[in-house]
């Protein structure tokens, strides 16, 4: 009889354990829906912890330094997703393999060229769009775009854009070059997305070209001041930007969107090895639920 007891006491056991690796070994949300009321990380003093509570109001906030910090905590299970601009996460998820971004965007956004709104502003954006029409048409745009946002950082080089020919003339570009892969120093050279589709477009009509570095929240100003002939910075083309600039058609349509922890690395990290499941098996089923009086009913009820 004590040997029938303990076998039935170790298939309990042993199901118990089985449930509990099946459990946390469902991975991470794969949906927008299914991180509503989850722990989101934003960046301390970012408008994204309004855009997230818009889509995710039940969202549980909490608040990071950068987004190196966000990925730590992300990897050490201390939040559940955490938000920013396609680009430049498309970048950390090239650059950090257990990072996954889900395909649902909190919001979107068309980036283009800022321009002044003068005659010879809106004789250059004419000329910028008829350009990334044909860059569109060809896929050049998008072997661009994918090379600094998907692409390895050897690949990742622009035109000798201070020795473009000038038969046009030069013209000034206002940009901030602190916002990778768009824009960033590299090896004391400031490179990027925006800094290459410059460099096309004046390369392709030509006009030399002279990068301006200038404060992000100083371009327009710069811009409208005649200060530069045209900006590339990432920056969002909305209604109250349009109301002191031109702006060109978009040359990159992306939005905000979340990272995760990649379904596998969440797997491999909350699975439980064999014997740890059967001793929170154990703990969980007999003794914070109370499961050991129904067992000892049975084993009375048997005998």
């Amino acid at each position: 009889m004590k040997k029938t007891v303990s076998v039935l006491l170790i298939l309990f056991v042993l199901c118990g354990a089985c449930l509990a690796c099946a459990e946390s070994a469902q991975g991470t949300a794969s949906t927008l829906d299914a991180l509503n009321g989850k722990r989101i990380g934003v960046p301390t003093g970012s408008a994204f912890e309004s855009i997230v509570l818009k889509a995710l109001p039940d969202a549980k906030i909490s608040y990071f330094n950068s987004n190196a910090d966000l990925a730590a905590a992300l990897e050490a299970g201390r939040i559940d997703a955490f938000p920013g601009d396609e680009p430049v996460m498309r970048l950390m998820a090239a650059e950090n393999d257990r990072l996954a971004i889900l395909e649902d965007r909190l919001e979107s956004f068309d980036l283009g060229v800022a321009l002044p709104k003068t005659e010879a502003g809106a004789r250059l954006r004419d000329e910028m769009n008829a350009w990334l029409a044909s860059v569109k048409a060809s896929g050049e745009l998008e072997r661009i775009i994918t090379k600094w946002t998907d692409g390895p950082e050897s690949e990742k080089t622009v035109p000798d854009y201070a020795s473009l020919p000038a038969s046009k003339g030069s013209l000034r570009m206002a940009t901030d070059g602190d916002y990778a892969p768009m824009n960033y120093y590299r090896g004391g050279e400031i490179v990027g997305l925006d800094i290459e589709v410059a460099a096309r477009f004046c390369e392709a009509n030509g006009y030399g070209l002279a990068i301006e570095l200038t404060n992000f929240d100083g371009i327009l100003s710069a811009i409208q001041a005649g200060k530069a002939d045209f900006s590339i910075s990432a920056l969002t083309i909305t209604d109250e930007r349009k109301e002191s600039v031109y702006f060109s058609d978009p040359y990159y349509t992306g939005g905000t969107v979340l990272a995760v922890l990649k379904e596998e690395a969440t797997a491999a990290e909350e699975t439980p090895s064999f014997f740890d499941g059967i001793r929170d098996s154990f703990n969980k089923t007999f003794i914070r639920e109370d499961r050991w009086r129904l067992f000892a009913d049975g084993v009375l009820t048997t005998l």
